[in-house]
């Protein structure tokens, strides 16, 4: 995790949750802006995601985030959740979602396929 001013390592972990690994791709709308992007998830866990993107981000903004994946039956769903920038540079972004992705959260029912995929990549480990 990096520093609040300088992105620097301060040595210690502040996250509450464990990261899962993916690289699957995600889009996301600046709130009050009509373009879309896209960026590479990086890391994914209950409270946020890690992504590198092209698109400079600054601390504060909030997103719409736009998860595509793969339901059971092989159809794609797409799933959205807000999130804010907790910190970002020219090739990256650390985002925290509004609410966490517990299986009795409300946030849970806006992206259950979502949840499903963080919870089988949490078994895998």
């Amino acid at each position: 995790m990096r520093s609040s001013q300088k992105g620097e390592w301060s040595g210690q972990e502040r996250r509450i949750k464990a990261r899962c690994y993916v690289l699957t791709e995600v889009d996301f709308q600046v709130v009050g802006d009509d373009e879309s992007f896209w960026g590479t998830i990086q890391n994914l866990s209950r409270t946020g995601v890690g992504i590198s993107t092209r698109q400079p981000l600054r601390t504060g903004q909030q997103l719409t985030l736009r998860f595509r994946l793969h339901a059971a039956d092989g159809k794609s769903v797409t799933e959205e959740i807000p999130a804010t920038v907790m910190w970002g540079d020219p090739n990256a972004a650390g985002l925290q979602f509004h609410e966490p992705l517990w299986p009795s959260s409300p946030m849970a029912k806006k992206a259950p396929h979502l949840l499903a995929r963080l919870e089988e990549k949490e078994a895998s480990k």
